[in-house]
């Protein structure tokens, strides 16, 4: 939020905050503070940095629902589960958002197999989620993903508002 650098001497100095099911990496207890007090602010602010992320490394391109649906300047796009999620329209992503464990698994199946099929340069260019190993902003997706699957494995209810 700051701009401050997460890590000290090489070492992790991130603070992890959890708003709902949603974890944020800041720098300090004062950044905490504002994200306790305006998550979804925060939560905008991440989401708008997975996307542009995943932009280019988007691993489909059919809709993830319903794929016979091949994705167009219409689609529509979210993060959902820590994942970037590109749909044909808004009926579709309100499928997905009510039970998102049916569908990130294809998302994460593509993303492997584009991974697999591409030159080094392009598969270190499929950064989100897994792929990123050495900034906090991924550590923290990737924390807050496998946090998710736990919560997600018991009840789906618990991602809906995500």
């Amino acid at each position: 939020m700051a701009g401050k650098p997460l890590s000290k001497g090489g070492k992790d100095a991130g603070v992890d905050v959890m708003v709902g099911n949603r974890l944020f990496r800041v720098c300090c207890g004062r950044c905490a503070s504002k994200v306790k007090a305006n998550p979804a602010k925060y939560a905008a602010q991440l989401d708008a940095m997975v996307l542009e992320r995943a932009a280019e490394a988007y691993p489909m391109e059919n809709c993830v629902v319903n794929p016979k649906r091949k994705l167009d300047a219409k689609a529509k796009t979210a993060v959902i589960a820590g994942r970037p999620v590109k749909t044909c329209c808004s009926g579709c992503m309100r499928k997905v958002r009510s039970k998102p464990m049916d569908h990130i698994p294809a998302i994460d199946a593509a993303l492997a197999k584009a991974r697999k099929e591409a030159t080094p340069e392009k598969a270190a260019e499929m950064v989100f989620v897994s792929t990123c190993r050495g900034s906090p902003l991924c550590r923290s997706i990737r924390k807050s993903v496998r946090i998710n699957a736990r919560h997600t494995s018991r009840d789906d209810s618990s991602l809906k508002s995500i």
